[in-house]
């Protein structure tokens, strides 16, 4: 009897081995393990957002969820272009070559770089096969998989998610098209690899009509592979939720005023956030870029002046104190400028300059809110419209600091209130934008002075600041706007998964799908 009620239940629910493989002890195992929860992702994101016609799928049944797989059906051409995009992947992940994946949904034709929403799977590998993965970033455990249980759980809590997020955002427009872009591990990656269905490109990121946001949707770990699943859509559809967990001590000497956000970065390529990559290094030798592809390697730990300790965009390595910090704090942009030797404004002394002179001649705060400024301006350029919470998220600050910064971009005519959609923040002025970047990165400009940054320029950014320690992280949720029981953890990297890339190197790996799908 109890053997009949459990056959029952499994019929009625779903058997997860109808899905997935039992287990994933070998490396075999959890490719194809991989390759099926990708598979079954895909399916059930291009249904709920209504891609494809409902005699494109199957159904399958996981438990209490009921999900959809595309079939490789002749009925529905686009059906089966995105089955030959995915098999594609299947053959660079089986090489490891495959670093990430983004699917795209864009309007214009002649734009395919332009999109409103994206769905970013990111891939890391490791050897380990211990039955235990734990990876790590600066200090922080990024995931850990203990059993196969633990596989499943956070596999059925995605797949739970990708259908609860999907019915609380607004539909697509009427005309969509959809493509997917792959980006690799290049120092894996063969300069000429391209998988099946796709095609070289130059154009490695994505960029968003409305500004985005960033909802971490899972992630996945077996012992050989871990998978992370992030969407970024118009962030006017959620309202930011602060987490309740702050101290904040008075009458202290002064403190950093950001916080480690876990991975703090730039809008739209591939949080890396929260997957291993590459860095600049700079050497007596000269300029190197050290590859990380191997689950198991440790980064020297980021100490940046400007507070939040985590890696965003360009990184570059000082060469006394061999810690990291963001190249754009020390007025650099792209790796072709990055120094044969770089050093931080703490190791700057009578044998060592600072990469940045200017800094040094600025105080402890001073030189903070000159960082902080520095990567504010860099993130005008990524978006055309900035809220403060969005803000404060993308460079891990608190929100009064965020609204410090607002206020002189505001007061230096850099973004200005719409006169349409105020809920999606402040327009940004790109021209003022590109003038201010000329200004406050040109290291040859004599133009500007340390008295210009150090008083009332600065007073907005550091008047919440001065003496206060605070030991507070960044928000960590949003809610729906259509659902307001709908709560979704917000990604610790804002920035962009693509466009933080595209500042590391002059040149990263790139393909696109051959043909797009229109919706």
């Amino acid at each position: 009897m109890a053997c009949s009620k459990q056959l029952q239940r499994e019929s009625k629910t779903g058997a997860w081995s109808a899905i997935f493989p039992t287990e994933q002890v070998t490396e075999q195992q959890s490719t194809l393990f991989v390759k099926k929860l990708l598979a079954v992702a895909v399916s059930n994101i291009t249904y709920l957002r209504t891609i494809f016609p409902e005699h494109a799928f199957g159904d399958r049944c996981l438990e209490d969820l009921n999900l959809k797989i595309l079939r490789d059906d002749s009925s529905c051409p686009g059906a089966c272009q995105v089955i030959q995009w995915v098999k594609g992947c299947f053959d660079a992940l089986d090489k490891k070559y495959l670093r990430m994946i983004i699917v795209g949904i864009y309007e214009d034709a002649n734009d395919p770089n332009t999109i409103v929403e994206s769905y970013s799977f990111k891939f890391s590998y490791s050897k380990s096969g211990n039955g235990t993965v734990e990876i790590f970033r600066n200090g922080d455990s990024l995931a850990t998989a203990h059993s196969t249980a633990e596989t499943r759980k956070a596999t059925i809590k995605l797949l739970r998610t990708i259908v609860v997020l999907t019915q609380t955002l607004k539909p697509l427009p009427d005309e969509v098209l959809m493509t997917m872009k792959l980006l690799y591990y290049d120092d894996v990656t063969p300069p000429d690899y391209q998988p099946p269905g796709f095609q070289d490109t130059d154009a490695c990121e994505f960029l968003f009509k409305q500004e985005p946001m960033n909802i971490k949707i899972g992630d996945v770990a077996t012992p050989f592979h871990i998978v992370q699943l992030r969407v970024k859509t118009d962030a006017s559809q959620f309202e930011l939720k602060e987490e309740g967990h702050c101290i904040v001590h008075q009458n202290q000497e002064l403190t950093p005023i950001v916080q480690a956000a876990k991975n703090s970065k730039l809008p739209v390529m591939l949080e890396e956030e929260e997957g291993p990559k590459d860095h600049v290094t700079s050497t007596a030798n000269g300029t190197a870029v050290e590859p990380v592809g191997a689950a198991e390697m440790e980064d020297p730990p980021v100490c940046c002046p400007c507070g939040c300790n985590e890696d965003d965009g360009l990184m570059v390595l000082c060469a006394c104190c061999n810690s990291w910090q963001h190249a754009v704090c020390f007025g650099l942009l792209t790796e072709s400028v990055v120094p044969s030797e770089h050093i931080c404004d703490k190791c700057s002394d009578g044998d060592h300059r600072c990469t940045d002179p200017f800094l040094q001649y600025l105080s402890p705060v001073a030189i903070q809110a000159t960082c902080l400024w520095r990567r504010t301006l860099l993130a005008c350029t990524e978006v055309t419209r900035l809220l403060t919470g969005n803000l404060a998220n993308r460079l891990g600050i608190t929100i009064d600091v965020a609204r410090g910064l607002m206020t002189r971009l505001e007061r230096e005519g850099l973004i200005k209130t719409a006169s349409k959609g105020k809920r999606l923040g402040k327009q940004i002025n790109k021209d003022s934008v590109d003038e201010a970047m000329k200004k406050y990165f040109n290291r040859n400009n004599t133009d500007i002075k340390p008295q210009d940054l150090t008083q009332e320029s600065v007073d907005d950014i550091t008047q919440h600041t001065s003496r206060i320690d605070l030991y507070c992280h960044p928000v960590k949720r949003v809610r729906s706007l259509v659902d307001e029981t709908a709560e979704f953890e917000l990604s610790s990297s804002q920035d962009v998964s693509i466009q933080e890339n595209s500042h590391k190197l002059k040149r990263r790996k790139a393909s696109v799908a051959s043909k797009s799908i229109v919706v």
